[in-house]
């Protein structure tokens, strides 16, 4: 039996920037989505690169949040990059597979 074969791995929902004001209430933001088409449900392997000490990444819920701050030393863009990646089996036995991936970044602007 053929393995379910993916013909597209998307972005469907972006972040584009995620803006926070200092000395705000704790924000979460920057939902994102990826979808394989058609849906197969193989396993994601989301990856964020550069994103600053103050934020966070939730995996689960596939967005970011920013907690309370005063701290003016954090004004400034934040360039993040978000990656995500499946792995289709090539065959029936699973042993290999290619690797599809989406890759982009966003900003935090503090």
């Amino acid at each position: 039996m053929q393995p379910c074969l993916v013909s597209t791995y998307t972005d469907t929902t972006t972040v584009i920037e995620i803006n926070y004001g200092i000395g705000n209430p704790t924000i979460t933001d920057g939902l994102y989505v990826f979808d394989e088409s058609p849906f197969c449900g193989y396993p994601e392997t989301v990856t964020v690169t550069n994103l600053p000490v103050f934020a966070n990444h939730n995996e689960p819920s596939s967005d970011f949040t920013i907690p309370q701050t005063v701290d003016l030393s954090l004004l400034g863009e934040y360039v993040v990059t978000l990656k995500s990646e499946i792995c289709v089996p090539d065959d029936y036995s699973q042993a290999t597979c290619t690797t599809m991936e989406v890759e982009y970044d966003f900003k935090i602007i503090m």
